[in-house]
């Protein structure tokens, strides 16, 4: 009777185990994040691309881009905004613009959550035959669900005879905001047009503009805040047209500047013909991580490839270490990187290099602090060029990309990128969303005992040769990180555990090969 009633209460509480193990994996499924993906092709036939994505307040996704149909191209280009929920279904709408070639390139939430957008808009005065491009302000209220929008507002600068446009907007702690740009408007152009900051107060009227000219044609690219007293504007600079095909050579200058404007230091990058900064973000040391393409490793005079470009600076924007990843004679280059809450990175990139077809794919890479790559996926390989343009974090720990697809990949047909759409991608941390093609998980991989009670070592089915280990907790943050393991046994620390769900992500030769959830039980 004693053995029979100890039975009954073992076989009770291993199912009171089985349901409180089914409770921790639906539980642990929404909190690692929900993933998918969606594409918008704006009156059935558009080109449709996105310039920049960013979370609201509401959770709500608001993309930022332009739209245009591809057989007028070359004057019909309008602002387009999409809002999407966390589900990724549309919300809301907007297009936005003149008669001609009018483009959306930034936006941001303002302290008082509002959306605040930058970009370039057509501007022609009848009387006067002026036709040339402002630099365009857009601001948007919301509804308080910020389903609804409720009031917008504009604002231009410039562009009065000439072009003039923006790039990049950031908003200070005072309420004050910086944009960045290219006009000819302002300046001296020495070679053409020059680099452009620009200061608004809070109702977003210019207090003062400053320019930059390098002696060829220069745009400002980006500006970030950067240390406690200053920012990175980062400018790139176009010397001229050379080689066969015909290929621009580009350098690319960060400049540390004050709050006025006024240079503090300079860093320049020219180690090639073609090196160009695409964008760049804080790092949680007050430095900066840079992004974009160079053609170092290639023979760009002769019409080489390019390849992906990233440069790590320190507080003191001095360079800590440069990257440079990418094939012989391909096309690849960077868009858009963001730093973890682990001081790693995630960046979004075009690639030539892993297909042979020679068009752009999605190409995403995770790096560790020291820029090493820890691995990658190429996310999305179609016919066309295929081309990401910004990532963030979501409040969910998930990443979520925005991006075209299916743009136009004959050069003959020049700057026409026929019936592009834009697309949007919410992943997890280990690109294993198979989006359109390209899983990068091993189905067979298998890790064992799994429910795990610490009993015996925790061991992998195949034979691991200099891999990485990472384990992370419900809540996404990695809590024990392991390389150059070999053999099948894990080595995980048995106090690392408790009673739980746990990812486990192993990775070898820059591919993941297990990424799966770990049941732990005492």
């Amino acid at each position: 009777m004693v053995k029979t009633y100890l039975e009954n209460e073992n076989l009770k509480l291993k199912s009171m185990k089985i349901r409180l193990i089914a409770i921790l994996i639906s539980i642990t499924t929404g909190l690692f994040g929900q993933t998918w993906i969606k594409t918008f092709d704006h009156n059935n036939g558009n080109t449709d691309v996105a310039s920049k994505i960013i979370e609201t307040h509401h959770h709500h996704f608001i993309v930022s881009g332009s739209t245009t149909i591809p057989s007028i191209y070359s004057w019909g280009f309008n602002g387009y905004i999409i809002a999407l929920d966390y589900n990724g279904d549309t919300l809301w709408t907007k297009e936005m613009g003149s008669t001609a070639n009018d483009f959306l390139t930034d936006v941001i939430e303002n302290t008082n959550h509002e959306l605040i957008f930058t970009g370039m808009r057509f501007y022609y005065n009848y009387f006067s035959n002026d036709n040339s491009q402002q630099l365009w302000i857009l601001k948007m209220q919301l509804n308080s669900s910020g389903d609804q929008i409720t009031n917008i507002s504009e604002k231009y600068v410039g562009g009065k005879t000439q072009k003039d446009g923006g790039t990049k907007i950031i908003q200070n702690p005072d309420g004050t905001y910086f944009v960045t740009g290219v006009t000819e408007s302002y300046g001296t152009q020495q070679g053409g047009e020059d680099a452009w900051l620009l200061k608004l107060d809070t109702n977003l009227d210019t207090l003062w503009t400053r320019t930059y000219d390098f002696g060829y044609k220069e745009e400002a690219k980006t500006i970030i805040p950067f240390n406690s007293y200053s920012y990175l504007l980062v400018v790139n600079s176009t010397t001229g047209q050379m080689g066969f095909p015909p290929y621009y050579c580009t350098f690319s200058k960060i400049l540390q500047i004050d709050a006025s404007g006024n240079i503090l230091k300079t860093l320049t990058f020219d180690n090639d013909t073609i090196n160009f900064i695409s964008n760049a973000r804080p790092t949680s040391d007050g430095g900066a991580v840079l992004i974009g393409s160079t053609g170092k490793n290639d023979n760009s005079y002769t019409g080489g490839g390019r390849n992906i470009f990233v440069v790590k600076l320190n507080a003191n924007a001095d360079t800590v270490w440069t990257k440079i990843y990418g094939n012989y004679g391909k096309y690849d280059g960077g868009f858009d990187i963001i730093q973890d809450n682990d001081e790693t990175y995630y960046a979004v990139c075009y690639t030539q290099t892993q297909y042979v077809d020679s068009v752009d794919n999605w190409y995403l890479m995770r790096l560790d602090n020291n820029g090493n790559m820890m691995y990658s996926s190429c996310l999305i390989h179609k016919k066309d060029n295929d081309d990401p343009q910004s990532i963030l974090k979501a409040s969910d720990g998930t990443l979520v990309i925005a991006g075209h697809i299916n743009a136009n990949s004959d050069p003959t047909q020049g700057l026409d990128l026929g019936n592009a759409n834009i697309c949007i991608a919410k992943i997890d941390t280990n690109f294993t969303t198979n989006i359109f093609s390209n899983s990068i998980v091993t189905n067979n991989t298998k890790i064992f005992p799994n429910p795990f009670n610490g009993k015996i070592p925790l061991q992998i089915n195949v034979q691991l040769n200099d891999a990485n280990i990472e384990l992370f907790d419900s809540f996404g943050k990695v809590i024990y990180r392991k390389n150059h393991l070999s053999g099948n046994n894990l080595n995980i620390p048995q106090y690392i555990f408790s009673s739980g769900v746990y990812m486990i992500r192993i990775f070898q030769n820059n591919q993941i090969i297990f990424n799966d959830k770990l049941v732990v039980i005492e």
